[in-house]
């Protein structure tokens, strides 16, 4: 599929259009960082869960 020259906005798309484009681009372009972020996440609510029970036992 060829992709657009120039970059410009099509002139009878929405304003919703347009926002969701740009945040789709935006998410495509910042993939990793945002995978790599939610891996951090992720781990620290496992971890503080683990380490949450853990101490309760003692």
């Amino acid at each position: 599929m060829p992709k657009r020259v120039g970059g410009g906005r099509n002139r009878n798309e929405s304003y919703l259009t347009q926002a969701v484009t740009s945040v789709f681009s935006f998410v495509r372009f910042a993939e990793f960082e945002i995978l790599f972020v939610l891996f951090f996440i992720i781990a620290f609510l496992i971890f503080k869960d683990l380490v949450s029970h853990s101490l309760t036992r003692v």
